[in-house]
Order: C-alpha cells, then structure tokens, then sequence
C-alpha cells in the first residue's frame, strides 16, 4: 500500500472507473485503529508533534511500534529530552530515541518502564490496565459523567477477571500491570504511540484497540496540550478521506464487489486481500478481468501466493 499522494490518487481513479475493488492490507494496517477511534470518540485522534514546549507530553507510551524507525519521532524526543517519562510495550527492545548533532540513541532498556508481553495478549493487558483504573477511580471524573455512555456496564465487566488471570496470560507481572495503569491514568499530558503490531492479530485486535482509546478517553488525555488531539483541532482545513476519494461514485458497486461480504471494509475503501483470488478462480458475472499494482508485489505480499499466482494468469490485462 503506496504511502503518499499516489494511494489517493488510485482510490479517486477507482471511483471514476466505479469499481470498489481496491485491493490493500487495510485489514492488518490502520483500519482496526481508525475503526476504534470512530467508534469510541466518533473522529480521529492523533499524538501531537507541536515544538511548544507547553505542549510536550509528560508520558508517552510506545505500543508495538520501533517509532524511530517506523514514523515521525520528534515528539518522542522532545518527550525525554524534557525529563517525560516512557513506558515501552514490547516483547523486543526497541529504539525510543535518536538525537542527531549528539549521536545518541536511546532504547527500551532505558524507558521508565519496560513491559514484555506475550505476542497477541495485548487485549488481555489493557483490559488489565483498564481494570486498576477504573477499581481504583483513577479515571477523569469529570470526564466520565460528561462524556461516555456506558461506564457502569464497563465496570461491571471488569468484575469478570483477576489480575492474576491477567499476569497468567500475558506473562507480564501483576506489580507492573498496576505500575503502567497508575502511570498511564494519573501523569498528565500523556500520549500514546499505538504501533502496527497490535492489527495483526485477528478479530479481537479491533476490541483490543477500542479499549485503549477508552483509556486514553476516561483519562482525559484527549484534545488537550500534550494529549492527542482530534484532526479537527489539530487541522481546521482537513479534507475527508472519503471526498477526496470520491466514494460516493461507488455506491452502486458494492453488491457486486469482490469484497461484498466485508461491508465495513468497503465503507472504508478497501477490499481484503484474500478477496482477489476468491472472485476470479471462483468465476461469476462480475469477476475481476483486470488488475493494476502500485508499489506491491501481490506473489510476495498477499495471502496464499500460489492462489494469487493462478488468479493473476487467469487475468486479461495486468498493468
């Protein structure tokens, strides 16, 4: 999946053509993540990377993301550089920090706090997080009487499990488990950095994701100097996604898409990968004839290689 203006652009060339088959790792790659916050806070919410030092984090948690050589990192610096604590949530040291003009590179071994989970517990862990907060009444007050739906039922799930249960299936300490919680509810501002890795992992990953953003939410880390911000306030000449790609113009498409049985997905302009050798071995009135790749190699990237292989030969034209 291209990176820069050109992924736009595709999508907009695919509206024009009104095909909704568009063909991308959105499923293990930023949907689980944009489908959380749209679901929890209703828009987007991102780390802030403003040079105003009245706008530097005091906490930065770094989720399943090697930041420094991953994504944008100046506020990852600014962070340490100002004394601002770092919890790193990674099975594998990572580098948090890289300053330039002093050579110095900083990694998970010196963060504040160093948590090792098991791969794929990252749901179990936060759920363990959410539970210390909210049993502790660690959580915005004010924020959670004026604006969330659902506390109480939320609390009572919390009532469900142990810590114990937490630490057995996430092999992360009980004693840490609480350290991070307390952490994460109580330094202010505070940002989180939440990596790729966390989408990899099948169905619960989207629930895993939605309930850090509860935390984030019930903390009251959100839209103010150093939390993350809502693009609306971090950008007022932000141009939707969806506009630009102009998926209006494929409405019309969607039963006949590649990817009819993922909805959502194509609400959010993509289709499954493993949707493609689906459509053209299985045949039917609206099999894919044709395909163009930009910045991919499907034969090395999709799933099931030698299906998309034998799909691709089936094609009439490949550009």
């Amino acid at each position: 999946q291209p990176k820069a203006t050109e992924f736009g652009m595709l999508q907009r060339l695919a509206s024009c053509i009104q095909t909704p088959n568009v063909f991308t790792p959105g499923s293990t790659c930023g949907e689980q993540r944009k489908d959380a916050h749209l679901w929890t806070f209703g828009m987007m919410a991102y780390p802030q990377n403003d040079p105003d030092e009245s706008h530097t984090a005091k906490l930065a948690v770094i989720w399943g993301e090697n930041t420094i050589h991953t994504m944008k990192y100046d506020n990852i610096n600014r962070i340490q550089k100002a004394g601002g604590k770092i919890i790193v949530i990674d099975p594998m040291n990572i580098h948090t920090a890289y300053y330039r003009q002093e050579k110095i590179v900083r990694d998970a071994t010196q963060a504040t706090l160093w948590i090792k989970p098991r791969p794929a517990s990252d749901g179990v862990l936060v759920m363990g997080f959410l539970k210390v907060i909210i049993e502790g009444e660690l959580y915005d007050k004010d924020v959670v009487k004026n604006w969330t739906v659902g506390f109480d039922e939320l609390k009572e799930e919390m009532k469900k499990f142990t810590l114990d249960d937490v630490e057995r299936l996430t092999w992360v300490p009980k004693k840490q488990v609480i350290e991070a919680a307390r952490m994460i509810a109580t330094i202010k501002p505070c940002t989180v950095k939440l990596g790729n890795a966390l989408e990899l992992y099948g169905s619960s990953c989207t629930q895993a994701l939605r309930a850090m953003t509860i935390i984030r939410g019930i903390c009251g880390h959100l839209d103010i100097p150093g939390g993350d911000v809502f693009a609306t306030r971090q950008a007022p000449t932000l141009y939707p996604l969806g506009r630009f790609y102009l998926l209006k113009l494929r409405k019309d498409s969607y039963e006949h898409a590649a990817g009819k049985d993922f909805p959502w997905a194509l609400r959010c302009a993509y289709t499954p990968e493993q949707c493609f050798h689906r459509n053209v071995l299985e045949g039917g009135p609206h099999t894919v004839r044709a395909l163009i790749v930009c910045v991919s190699n499907p034969l090395l990237t999709w799933p099931d290689a030698k299906k998309v292989h034998e799909a691709m030969m089936k094609l009439d034209f490949i550009l």
